[in-house]
């Protein structure tokens, strides 16, 4: 048997983990031609096939758990040679790549993250803002910042926080439309509408007692973007939902004004996803413990232990 090729033995790994050449891709900023190439001239090395490959699926082979077993310790191994030998003791660096929900970056703790980052110097992170329902493992996150309804993957959940939604509009437009006194007059307004898998048409509000009352609304302005829907929100273009901590913080600075304060939105929980083979890497697990303490603070949300969401039944 030849001498093995690292890079095509970590690449493997990572084909491994991902179930996906063409995550692994991005992850190593390889062409999938590329990834595809290592594979094959690891294979050719082994002697074994260790993927079974088409246009739309990887589907590794029995014998790859076995390689990946011991890839993970030759590659640790590696890693200490190299730090024994520079005399280093610093971490070894590692990009972990996190998808952040959009409703979720005007609250995010810059300073605190910038104190993580400041502390683990061999640390590197790329935070995605994700508007929709992305796969998670296909885009070669690590991590997901999830909110509302749980998505049908085969996943690593921890439920962190939870989010009350309100309505609100800027002073400019209540000045110019008044102010809605019943969910019934919100037809009589512009509401700012998500552009999404079905077209918004009704908003389900609840009041204080629990009661539920689906109210029709319109509008002349949508967006698949959360922070172009914010900017028109502010800028007075019509009535729309944020987050209850957010209203409130606008409210005060006389940015924002609170519509229909006796009525809200269900709640939605959040949750950070991940690849259960992404959660055995430390820098992917420090991070992942570095939202979930300061997202479910900051939102004052309920935490949780891991637990496996399962496919929904079709």
């Amino acid at each position: 048997m030849t001498e093995l090729d690292l890079p095509s033995l970590k690449t493997f790994l990572l084909v491994f983990e991902l179930r996906s050449i063409a995550a692994a891709a991005r992850r190593e900023r390889l062409s999938s031609n590329a990834v595809s190439q290592r594979i094959a001239r690891l294979e050719a090395q082994l002697e074994v096939q260790l993927f079974v490959r088409t246009t739309r699926v990887v589907r590794a082979t029995p014998v790859a758990e076995q390689v990946a077993n011991h890839a993970r310790t030759l590659l640790a191994q590696c890693d200490e040679l190299r730090i024994v030998a520079s005399g280093e003791r610093a971490e070894r660096a590692e990009v972990v790549r996190v998808g952040l929900a959009p409703d979720l970056v005007r609250v995010f703790d810059w300073e605190r993250l910038r104190a993580l980052l400041s502390q683990r110097t061999g640390l590197r992170l790329e935070l995605l803002s994700r508007a929709r329902e992305a796969d998670i493992v296909a885009a070669g996150l690590d991590l997901a910042v999830w909110v509302g309804p749980l998505p049908p993957r085969e996943l690593v959940v921890r439920r962190i926080a939870v989010i009350e939604w309100h309505l609100a509009a800027a002073p400019s437009y209540l000045a110019a439309r008044g102010t809605p006194r019943e969910p019934s007059q919100l037809a009589q307004h512009e509401a700012l509408l998500a552009i999404g898998p079905r077209r918004e048409t009704t908003w389900p509000l609840v009041d204080y007692e629990g009661h539920e009352q689906v109210v029709p609304v319109s509008g002349r302005f949508e967006s698949d973007s959360g922070e172009v829907l914010v900017g028109a929100l502010y800028g007075g273009m019509g009535i729309g939902i944020r987050p209850a901590d957010e209203v409130a913080r606008a409210s005060r600075e006389g940015t924002l004004v609170r519509v229909l304060p006796g009525w809200r939105l269900r709640p939605m929980p959040v949750a950070l996803l991940a690849p259960a083979a992404r959660l055995r890497s430390p820098a992917v697990r420090l991070v992942a413990d570095f939202l979930r303490d300061t997202i479910g603070q900051k939102r004052n949300g309920p935490r949780a232990s891991a637990v496996k969401n399962k496919p929904r039944a079709k």
